[in-house]
């Protein structure tokens, strides 16, 4: 009986906020890899492997070119890893970029918005950016202690409160968008245009289809549900 396909999982992640030179992500990497092998369907535990190898078999048994992975260890990570990766390192230029003063990448996908719809509520900011209300309500208060927003009763319901940019919060909202865009171009630039096309367009249709498997799973249409 064939093994299953299987895929690196990892005990640790290399620590991305310093990166000192070109290559180093990949050093890291190199350290940090367990040599561990998780197979689909197994029951959760990590089997020790002796080598940082992986199994090019897909479920049909046959060897396929698609799932070849050479000796780049990006190569290896799953693609949530890698994915996270690359949007931390997103996060940390724009950072870099706006300064010590400037809107946080946590804070950046809020100013996006009231920058496009001025007064939203925070539960319509919640919707937006996808994250729980917790968590809004102390990044709002944050940028509020920061003079980047202000909150104020709201014309239709007294009981809530609508979010709007103060004059320095839209002031420091557009030089994030100038600045978002400059690292968009850096991280696209190996691209042509229509790599870039073809890349946003399977990013959309992966998002797409991952929310749909999440609703159905909070839904309790899961497995063993």
């Amino acid at each position: 009986m064939r093994e299953p396909f299987c895929a690196i999982s990892f005990r640790s992640a290399p620590d991305t906020r310093k990166i000192p030179r070109a290559g180093s992500i990949r050093e890291q990497l190199h350290l940090c890899l367990t040599p561990c092998l998780l197979p689909y369907g197994g029951e959760g535990h990590f089997m020790e492997s002796k080598s940082l190898k992986i199994l090019e078999q897909d479920v049909s048994g046959q060897r396929s070119d698609e799932q070849t992975f050479g000796s780049d260890p990006l190569q290896r990570v799953t693609l949530g890893y890698l994915i996270n990766l690359i949007a931390r390192l997103l996060a940390q230029s724009l950072k870099a970029r706006n300064g010590v003063e400037g809107i946080l990448p946590g804070q950046y996908p809020i100013v996006l918005e009231l920058l496009t719809k001025d007064g939203p509520t925070q539960r319509d900011l919640c919707d937006f950016v996808k994250i729980e209300q917790s968590t809004m309500a102390n990044t709002l208060k944050r940028m509020e202690r920061d003079g980047i927003i202000e909150r104020r009763a709201s014309l239709e319901d007294g009981r809530q409160a609508t979010v709007h940019l103060t004059e320095r919060g839209r002031k420091l909202a557009e030089v994030a968008v100038v600045n978002a865009f400059d690292v968009n171009r850096v991280a696209l630039e190996p691209l042509d245009r229509e790599a870039q096309v073809q890349l946003r367009t399977s990013l959309i249709a992966m998002a797409e289809r991952l929310e749909s498997d999440l609703a159905e799973h909070r839904g309790g249409r899961g497995h063993g549900a």
